[in-house]
């Protein structure tokens, strides 16, 4: 992923990337304190409050959903676990979707996102990217 300027998006994807490792070893994020030390190093990394926003977004997505990676070596028996039915009738792969689908919408995380009625960008193209 590169935007025209390798400063916008770039920096988001920068700074993604260097809290999730910092969750991995600390467990704690310091997204301001990365995105203006990026800044220090170069000008305009992350250039957007969408992005920022997305920052965030993404952030607690994958801090609420944990580490759910499977090695290629189990995958085809994890599908299989998956697909087994469960005793309401659905399967757990249906179950684990309906979860990952209302995470976020189900959230209140106390600001405003672009999205939402009375944001500055309501009603316009998804700017994250």
């Amino acid at each position: 992923m590169v935007c025209s300027a390798g400063v916008g998006r770039t920096g988001a994807f920068i700074v993604i990337d260097a809290m999730l490792e910092r969750v991995k070893h600390e467990r704690t994020v310091d997204i301001y304190g990365h995105v203006t030390c990026l800044r220090a190093q170069r000008n305009y990394m992350v250039q957007t409050e969408d992005q920022y926003i997305f920052i965030h977004d993404a952030l607690l997505e994958a801090v609420q959903s944990g580490n759910t990676e499977v090695s290629a070596r189990h995958l085809y028996a994890h599908i299989q676990q998956l697909t087994q039915m469960l005793n309401d009738g659905s399967c757990a792969m249906e179950t684990e979707f309906k979860v990952s689908s209302k995470s976020k919408s189900e959230l209140d995380v106390g600001y405003i996102t672009p999205t939402q009625p009375g944001h500055p960008s309501a009603g316009r193209q998804n700017e994250y990217w």
